[in-house]
């Protein structure tokens, strides 16, 4: 990002970041290929994360890691209007099962718990759907007006992410969806990778 010629430069959204090379030269042929060498050192300093090129959605690098693994997902989303369930669209053919729910006091009753605690409501949920389902990974977004917490299980890793905004008013939902599809992303290309 230091350089001149060709140029990198980048733009943060909720969950990935975009990674932009330009170059100038006195041909195409030139500037393509300052591109590529701009994009291979990229690569290998950041290949790991890099799930797609030009216009693929981050949604459609988590179909394509799921249906390379023949394997299902979970969600359940609690203050978020669905937002992740819509986001997504899975079909049956991925998707093990969705739940969501308006209030945390909802969420709580599903889970057969007190608590009110948005950190061990995010964690227990993801855990329940994993235990009572075949998905290989679940997504769990709670969200209210103080805060939303991520998390993301595939059962031999648990992440998760808490931050003190949310609520629908505030963009809360849609920016933990971005992050919660970028988890559950990461975890499957991490365990295919241990697995080659």
């Amino acid at each position: 990002m230091q350089q001149d010629n060709p140029t990198v430069g980048t733009a943060a959204h909720s969950g990935f970041c975009d990674v932009r090379i330009t170059a100038k030269a006195a041909s195409e042929a030139a500037a393509d290929a300052m591109l590529a060498s701009a994009e291979a050192e990229i690569r290998k300093r950041i290949g790991g994360f890099i799930f797609g090129v030009d216009k693929e959605p981050l949604e459609g690098a988590l179909r394509a890691v799921l249906r390379e693994a023949g394997a299902y997902i979970a969600l359940c989303e609690t203050g978020t209007e669905g937002n992740l369930y819509k986001r997504l669209a899975f079909g049956s053919d991925l998707l093990a099962r969705a739940v969501q729910f308006d209030t945390i006091a909802e969420l709580a009753a599903f889970l057969d718990l007190q608590s009110e605690d948005l950190e061990a409501l995010a964690v227990a949920s993801a855990e329940k759907l994993l235990a009572e389902t075949p998905a290989r990974v679940v997504v769990s977004i709670v969200s209210r007006a103080d805060g939303t917490v991520i998390s993301v299980t595939d059962g031999a890793n648990t992440r998760t992410r808490a931050y003190a905004y949310g609520g629908v008013d505030q963009g809360g939902p849609e920016w933990a969806t971005g992050w919660g599809i970028s988890m559950a992303w990461r975890l499957l290309r991490e365990a295919a990778e241990k697995q080659a």
